[in-house]
């Protein structure tokens, strides 16, 4: 299992007011600031981050700093971070971006 996973994994957790749970995107490990959901993990390679899409197009710059990103197929709210040799401080600060904005 990555390392990546575990460090991303306690630094969120650490984050004020955060609460963990399942994402009604079929995750099992999502998690929460107060009824909002701002990430959740695919089976430990990916995770999601909700950055909504203005959010998205602001954070550009610190987008281009995580190789292993891509937007979300499915909506534009969220952009997906590949675990695999991801930069993890970066990728902990869109974390944090997404937490902040709830």
């Amino acid at each position: 299992m990555s390392d990546d996973y575990y460090k991303l994994y306690d630094a969120i957790k650490r984050l004020p007011g955060v609460r963990e749970g399942h994402s009604r995107f079929g995750s099992r490990v999502a998690f929460f600031r107060g009824r909002r959901e701002f990430a959740h993990f695919h089976e430990r390679e990916e995770i999601d981050i909700r950055l909504t899409a203005d959010g998205v197009a602001r954070h550009r710059r610190l987008l281009s700093k995580v190789p292993n990103w891509c937007p979300n197929p499915y909506s534009d709210d969220w952009v997906i971070v590949r675990l695999c040799g991801c930069d993890v401080d970066t990728t902990l600060k869109l974390a944090r971006k997404a937490h902040e904005r709830l």
